[in-house]
């Protein structure tokens, strides 16, 4: 079931950082890769979120990896721009093969944005 949004309970549950309801949904057969009116997907949104748990859930059902928004975004570049803590959500998207050369609609690619924040914690993934 959608919202007028196109979002589903999966890309809720994903914002919010809830494994065992994501847990729970996977069992009933969701699509990780279900994108709303937006193009954002439960990676997307757990990316953004920073919840490396979902994020490496959604992984391993197979989430697309470098799927973009109609920004052009990819769960990579979200993860950049939201960073926060230890860099969990970002690791476990490299190391699952994201792309960091990627650009979004302005020609901003995820390694890019890395190093306009001018962050050392962030741009360290991309030495």
């Amino acid at each position: 079931m959608m919202d007028k949004n196109g979002r589903t309970e999966l890309h809720y549950a994903a914002l919010e950082c809830k494994p065992t309801v994501i847990a729970s949904l996977f069992e009933s057969g969701v699509d990780p890769n279900a994108a709303d009116n937006l193009g954002f997907t439960p990676l997307h949104f757990a990316a953004q979120s920073q919840c490396a748990e979902v994020v490496l859930m959604l992984v391993e059902k197979g989430a697309e990896i470098d799927k973009k928004n109609s920004v052009g975004n990819t769960p990579l570049g979200l993860a950049i721009f939201n960073y926060r803590g230890d860099g969990e959500v970002i690791k476990i998207l490299l190391k699952a093969g994201a792309n960091p050369n990627l650009q979004n609609n302005a020609g901003v690619s995820p390694k890019t944005l890395a190093q306009r924040i001018g962050n050392y914690d962030v741009s360290k993934f991309f030495c």
